[in-house]
């Protein structure tokens, strides 16, 4: 087709018909295959997602049981965790300034 186009026997009027009947056919071929490429694989997603929420349903649950303590509740916070939080916050804000500051967050523990 393309040794057809070029020869100088055929007028312009039929190259540009091949050519633009050349150029649609191209076209919708490729559109034909980007479809079956997207049909394909949102049938294969449907098909393992299906299959993936079968997996889950047929496992058993496992069931753990918590044993519950009883606390003490206060609405009092002790005064040596106050003064742990505040140390531990203004040493945060001073280490991102770049001062001297002396104290150092080694370890915090929840009690």
């Amino acid at each position: 087709m393309l040794n057809t186009l070029l020869t100088s026997q055929i007028s312009f009027s039929e190259k540009l018909t091949q050519g633009l009947l050349t150029f649609f056919i191209g076209l919708f071929v490729v559109f034909l295959g980007i479809t079956i490429i997207v049909v394909f694989v949102t049938l294969a997603g449907k098909v393992f997602s299906s299959t993936e929420k079968q997996k889950v349903k047929n496992t058993p649950k496992q069931v753990e049981v918590k044993q519950t303590e009883e606390v003490a509740v206060s609405n009092e916070i002790p005064t040596h965790v106050k003064v742990a939080i505040i140390g531990a916050i203004s040493a945060y804000y001073f280490e991102n300034q770049k001062s001297n500051c002396e104290f150092v967050v080694k370890k915090i523990k929840r009690y």
